[in-house]
C-alpha cells in the first residue's frame, strides 16, 4: 500500500536475498516500473545468477530487457555474489554452479547492452585467496568483451569479518605473497590511457587496504585453526565435498589446522 507513495520520490531501490529471481515480489516491482517509468531511479538487484528454474531466469531477463532497453529507469546494477573461481567458488557457496552462473552473466551482458552494469561481490575470505587470480582475469576478459561505451563490469572485495576462523588473517604469511601477486597483476593492467579495459586505481587500493588489514591483524590462534578444520571437515562429511581435492595448494595449512 505504501509503494505508490514511496515510489514518487524513490532514487535507489535494492533487492537482495534470499534469491530475488525466486521471489514473486521481484516481478511485481519490475512490472510496476514498466508501467510507471522513472528516469532517475537506480535499481539494484543481488543474485547468485544460478537459479534452479530456467523459466524464471528467462522471465527475469526479459523484464529487465524491457526496463533497460525502453529506458524505464536511469540504471540497473546487477550484483553477483561469488568469492573465488570454478570449483573453489562452488565449495565456498555450496549449490553454486560456477560455469552456469558465468554463462548467465554473459547472457545478461550480451542481451541487455544498455543502462546496466554487473558488479561481482567478492566476500574475501581465506578460501578466496588462491583462486582470486583466475576470477580477476575473467573480470578483465569480460570488460574487454562487453565494455564499449562505459564500464559495465565491476567488482567489490569487502573482507569477511565473521566467523574469525574464516578470515584471511588466519592464513600463514606466505599467502600474502599470493595476494601481492594479484595486486601486481592489477597494476600491470591499469592506466586510464588504456581506456575501459583496465583495473581502476580505487580497485587496487581496496586490495592494498585488505593486505594492510591482514598484516596488522594476523591471528594464527590455535582455537581458530581448530575451528577451521572442524567446520570444513564436517562440511565435507555432510555435503560430500572434499577440501583436500578442491584446495590442493592449501594442504599444508589444512594439516596444520588438523593437528592444532
Amino acid at each position: 500500500k505504501w509503494w505508490p507513495t514511496l515510489y514518487k520520490n524513490l532514487k535507489h531501490f535494492r533487492m537482495t536475498g534470499g534469491e530475488p529471481m525466486m521471489d514473486k515480489n521481484t516481478y511485481k516491482v519490475f512490472q510496476y516500473i514498466i508501467d510507471h517509468p522513472k528516469e532517475d531511479l537506480h535499481l539494484n538487484i543481488t543474485s547468485n545468477m544460478c537459479p534452479p528454474d530456467e523459466k524464471l531466469k528467462q522471465k527475469y531477463f526479459n523484464m529487465l530487457q524491457t526496463i533497460c532497453l525502453q529506458d524505464k529507469v536511469e540504471h540497473v546494477m546487477q550484483f553477483v555474489s561469488v568469492d573465488s573461481f570454478g570449483k573453489q567458488a562452488e565449495y565456498i557457496r555450496h549449490g553454486l554452479d560456477f560455469n552456469r552462473m558465468m554463462d548467465n552473466v554473459e547472457e545478461f551482458l550480451y542481451r541487455i547492452p544498455h543502462r546496466n552494469s554487473v558488479t561481482f561481490i567478492i566476500t574475501y575470505n581465506n578460501l578466496s585467496v588462491t583462486g582470486l587470480d583466475k576470477l580477476l582475469a575473467k573480470i578483465l576478459d569480460l570488460r574487454k568483451t562487453y565494455s564499449k561505451d562505459y564500464q559495465r563490469v565491476w567488482f567489490d572485495i569487502p573482507l569477511l569479518r565473521q566467523p574469525a576462523w574464516q578470515q584471511i588473517t588466519l592464513l600463514p604469511p606466505a599467502y600474502q605473497a599470493v595476494h601481492e601477486a594479484n595486486i601486481e597483476y592489477m597494476r600491470e593492467n591499469s592506466g586510464e590511457e588504456k581506456g575501459l579495459h583496465i583495473f581502476k586505481d580505487f580497485e587496487i587500493q581496496k586490495m592494498l587496504r585488505n593486505l594492510a588489514y591482514w598484516k596488522k591483524n594476523a591471528d594464527a590462534t590455535t582455537q581458530n585453526k581448530k575451528n577451521f578444520y572442524a567446520f570444513f571437515a564436517e562440511h565435507d562429511r555432510r555435503r560430500g565435498t572434499n577440501f583436500e581435492n578442491t584446495f590442493p595448494e592449501m594442504l599444508e595449512f589444512w594439516m596444520e589446522c588438523k593437528n592444532a
